[in-house]
């Protein structure tokens, strides 16, 4: 291997790596928009869950 096939290999590998880096960045910049949608996902099943209940028919209460 020549030195200039070694700088080349050189850098690849960093070029490499600096690809790696920036795909793990946005897996978790991915990850934590997962977890937010995840948990306002959640809140708006209670959100739909409490309507329901306040639109469910509610039994008459005897007139006096």
């Amino acid at each position: 291997m020549t030195v200039a096939d070694g700088a080349r290999l050189a850098r690849v590998e960093q070029e490499l790596a600096a690809e790696r880096a920036a795909r793990a960045r946005e897996a978790q910049t991915h990850a934590e928009q997962v977890a937010r949608l995840a948990a306002s996902n959640e809140a708006l099943g209670k959100a739909i869950g409490l309507l329901h209940e306040l639109n469910a028919p509610q039994e008459p209460t005897p007139e006096s």
